[in-house]
């Protein structure tokens, strides 16, 4: 069974000081794996303390690697997390930090053909900080075999009061935008998902002003979806089959 979008778990995000978000419910029908991104912005950024599938009650997710604090942007941490053979009912991401940050944001995707020993993998993020910018492009690179099916989460908090576009390579997914106003701050996010042609795969979005420029700091979050186990790859089509008279061709020998 190949791998398979089936919905999108919506944002929840604020620009207030909070330690803790619950997004909107979902049900996602036919799904066999659930992943979550978490994502903060503070003056002194704190650890990400856990994501669950559920609300705050929920089912407990399993980070993938580590959080993530790109060099390049110091007030930023973002983390992943998976959870596999979720209860499949009306639920809520939950995520939560250890302590209340200014800027935060969850958001997450379920998919079925998943993988169920590790869901998710190699996971990478980049992030960087831009004055006055007429236009960057958002990047972190991923290491994957072709074929390789990528998720992908890009923010950008932007100090300037410009709600940016975002245009990311692959498939930006359903429901996958949010700008959230703080007075002159705005906080943006974009996912998206890549299918990897080779060893190394960038996911990347072109982020650019709408109005003045951008000033402030962007992150970008990613890994690979694995596929279960002798299921095909997002980019594999079905096997052909041979016509019945090359298949019978065996038995009639004699």
């Amino acid at each position: 069974m190949a791998l398979n979008y089936i919905a999108s778990l919506p944002i929840a995000s604020s620009v207030s000081n909070v330690g803790s978000l619950t997004n909107s419910a979902v049900t996602p029908t036919g799904a066999d794996a659930v992943f979550g991104f978490s994502l903060t912005f503070a003056g002194t950024p704190a650890a990400h303390s856990g994501m669950k599938w559920g609300g705050s009650g929920g089912d407990a997710m399993t980070q993938i690697g580590a959080t993530q604090a790109p060099a390049g942007a110091a007030s930023i941490r973002m983390s992943a997390w998976r959870l596999a053979a979720p209860v499949i009912a009306a639920r809520s991401l939950y995520g939560s930090w250890a302590s209340t940050q200014s800027g935060s944001a969850i958001v997450g995707a379920a998919l079925s053909g998943v993988d169920q020993t590790t869901p998710g993998a190699n996971l990478a993020s980049g992030g960087g900080t831009v004055s006055n910018s007429t236009g960057f492009n958002a990047t972190a690179t991923v290491t994957t075999s072709a074929g390789d099916l990528v998720l992908a989460a890009f923010f950008i908090w932007d100090n300037n009061g410009s709600t940016p576009t975002m245009t990311p390579n692959g498939t930006p997914t359903p429901t996958d935008r949010v700008s959230v106003d703080g007075n002159t701050t705005i906080l943006s996010i974009q996912l998206t998902t890549i299918v990897a042609t080779g060893a190394s795969t960038t996911v990347s979005c072109a982020i650019a002003p709408t109005s003045s420029t951008i000033s402030g700091q962007w992150g970008a979050i990613a890994f690979v979806v694995n596929a279960a186990s002798g299921g095909a790859s997002a980019t594999s089509p079905p096997f052909p089959r041979k016509p019945l008279a090359a298949r019978l061709a065996p038995l009639l020998r004699f």
